[in-house]
């Protein structure tokens, strides 16, 4: 199952910018990975469609046609309400994909950042990991293993089931 880190990354954090002294703490609670995260209109509930577990290819490179990251973030009140952050992925330490993202909390102090990726091509199998990120401090990551599998042998002979 793919998992969040248990350690350092899941804890609030705190940083100072020493021209105004000012300190804000966001804590990623859980991300998850899958095929659809929708966000329903009128409840605002949430439905996670095909959980990736972990990503199983016979050969690589292979061809991801849909993937979505939910990661559920909360705030302190006395932090702001809007965030510029990076969602940055890596398979095995090597860029795949960065992207920058708004959080916004509007009047709440929890919020959810769905983001959906169409089309990632992923070179090798390994540890693909989501890390979202503010600036160079890590907010939370999620690490989906990406697995290769044996091929299944052919059988040749007609009539034989393969």
């Amino acid at each position: 199952m793919s998992a969040m880190h248990k350690n350092s990354y899941l804890e609030c954090f705190t940083t100072n910018t020493f021209a105004n002294e000012k300190t804000f703490m966001l804590n990623v609670y859980f991300a998850v990975a899958a095929n659809r995260v929708i966000v329903d209109s009128v409840t605002n509930q949430v439905s996670i469609i095909d959980l990736f577990e972990n990503l199983k290819s016979t050969d690589f490179p292979v061809l991801v046609p849909k993937l979505s990251f939910l990661f559920y973030v909360s705030r302190e009140k006395q932090d702001a309400p809007v965030h510029d952050l990076n969602l940055v992925c890596e398979l095995e330490d090597k860029s795949i994909f960065e992207v920058s993202v708004q959080l916004e909390f509007k009047n709440e102090n929890t919020t959810r950042l769905v983001l959906g990726v169409d089309g990632l091509t992923l070179p090798h199998a390994g540890v693909l990991k989501a890390r979202l990120m503010d600036k160079t401090v890590e907010l939370g990551a999620l690490d989906l293993a990406i697995e290769q599998m044996q091929s299944l042998a052919t059988n040749t002979k007609p009539g034989l089931a393969h």
